[in-house]
């Protein structure tokens, strides 16, 4: 049979390059941050960053909350398998579609993940993914207002 030059990719693998972002409320409750309770975040994926800020714009809209974009990790090339790593993960606090109560410590640690070098989710390498280099930090000035 003759190579087609296509590289197979397995079901519910997506090769594209994009960001991984945390939208949540803009002013958390001070106890949240102590490590009391859990706040509600949005764990998303877009291919830019403008994307991501049409969607924090998209769910302003009509929301009685003020919202903010916590964090935009940097560019990877696997952002689906990244986000479907963290939805797995945190499927225990599931409030709706990509909905979550997070704790303050459970945010840390993701904002950890979305820092560190790639063997950070060598599970993932077993559906096929992986994390591009890692380099510059397009979202210096995003997060809570506290």
């Amino acid at each position: 049979m003759k190579n087609s030059g296509y590289t197979y990719v397995p079901p519910g693998v997506r090769i594209h390059s994009g960001h991984v972002y945390l939208i949540a409320p803009a002013k958390p409750r001070k106890s949240w941050a102590a490590g009391i309770g859990t706040l509600q975040f949005k764990i998303g994926v877009s291919k830019s960053i403008d994307g991501v800020y049409k969607r924090l714009k998209d769910l302003s809209t009509g929301n009685w909350i003020q919202l903010t974009i916590a964090t935009i990790s940097p560019e990877v090339i696997h952002p689906f398998n990244v986000e479907l790593f963290l939805h797995d993960n945190y499927s225990k606090n599931k409030i709706r579609g990509e909905w979550f109560k997070l704790s303050y410590a459970e945010y840390q640690y993701i904002l950890a993940l979305l820092e560190r070098e790639p063997d950070a989710f060598d599970s993932m390498r077993d559906r096929g993914a992986g994390i591009r280099e890692w380099g510059h930090d397009p979202c210096r000035g995003i997060g809570f207002n506290m």
